[in-house]
């Protein structure tokens, strides 16, 4: 087997396989990507049998017909490094990688007959389409709330309904709508070990085509092909933590709330807490760690109306929920100390934020 490829789409598919690759003593076949070349063009594979992809190269052109597989994590890191042309040549036990330049590099090769063969959706499947910028704008808002209770598997991924992309790690709850997209059925969890595989087809500007089976789920995006298995389990009913009524509420610059915030998180381990009091126009934010240190800031508050507010939050969950998003201001509901404080827009994008509180 022999092609020759550009180095920046031979890097951009590493990079994609190398979210799916693992490095297994006991079975390395699943550490490495096959690359199988034809008259018709390249195409290059990487699968762990939990999720797989498929990358077709446009600008490879086959030298001599072939197929070989060799270490992913390796070729990642030559083609980070490479420039122009790459030229990959392999024979059952070497595959010889030639750079631009004059560098020559061989490693060892994997007989391709030993790569499993990745899942089809078959004829059978439903499929739906759902725009890059929808689907990128749910799973970026949504994905920092994913738990990683390896006890839970049920929430160590995205649940997929309706208009609806949600996470949840039971402390709190990401929602987002999409927009005009839509999933089909009565819903599904996509793993987290899958989601960035389908941020990275996302990422384009073309629409990502689904397939949805009764144990996995196949996605599309111009020349990449991708599927993982269903997230066993049954996701919680989310829409018992979320608060019919709020009695308060108020409104805050984003970008101010989030400097302040990430001030406080670089004293902060990840499970200490911060003490929000609201008074008439200010918010007080108040960090205290024995360990750490502590620290004060404040921040105008706009529109408040309600009770007081005084409520302990976990500095990293704040962090991370506006760090999601990128709206100009931000509202935020309570009922009392001890209920979920609920983070959503003003106007524009449909997402919201529940947090629960802690003791400090």
């Amino acid at each position: 087997m022999e092609f020759t490829v550009d180095a920046g789409e031979l890097k951009r598919a590493c990079d994609i396989m190398a979210m799916v690759v693992e490095e297994r003593k006991t079975t390395p076949i699943f550490s490495t990507v096959k690359f199988e070349a034809t008259e018709a063009g390249v195409h290059a594979h990487a699968t762990n049998t939990e999720r797989g992809v498929s990358i077709f190269l446009p600008s490879a052109k086959t030298v001599k017909p072939g197929e070989s597989c060799c270490s992913a994590k390796k070729l990642k890191s030559l083609a980070h490094r490479a420039s122009g042309t790459v030229s990959i040549a392999a024979t059952k036990a070497t595959a010889t990688v030639r750079l631009d330049g004059g560098g020559t590099y061989r490693l060892p090769a994997i007989d391709a007959r030993e790569f499993p063969t990745i899942s089809d959706a078959g004829n059978e499947a439903e499929l739906f389409s759902i725009p890059a910028s929808e689907l990128l704008f749910g799973l970026g808002t949504v994905r920092h709330a994913v738990s990683d209770d390896e006890t839970r598997p049920q929430l160590s991924g995205i649940y997929c309904r309706g208009e609806r992309v949600v996470a949840t790690d039971g402390h709190r709850l990401s929602i987002a709508e999409m927009g005009t997209s839509e999933f089909p059925g009565d819903g599904f969890i996509i793993s987290e070990s899958a989601i960035a595989v389908l941020e990275a087809l996302s990422a384009g500007d073309d629409d990502v085509v689904f397939s949805l089976t009764s144990g996995a789920v196949f996605f599309e995006s111009g020349d990449v092909k991708a599927f993982c298995r269903l997230q066993a389990g049954e996701f919680p009913d989310y829409r018992q933590v979320v608060p019919d009524k709020l009695r308060g509420t108020a409104v805050f610059d984003r970008g101010a709330l989030l400097r302040k915030i990430a001030r406080m998180k670089a004293l902060a381990t990840g499970r200490d807490g911060l003490e929000l009091t609201l008074g008439e126009d200010t918010l007080t934010l108040e960090f205290r760690s024995g360990d750490h240190g502590e620290g004060a800031e404040a921040l105008t508050a706009e529109n408040v109306a309600g009770p007081r507010l005084q409520v302990g939050v976990r500095v990293a969950y704040l962090h991370d929920a506006l760090s999601a998003i990128a709206d100009d201001k931000v509202a935020i509901g309570w009922n009392d100390d001890v209920s979920p404080l609920v983070f959503s827009p003003t106007s524009g994008t449909a997402w919201k934020f529940v947090v629960m509180p802690m003791r400090l």
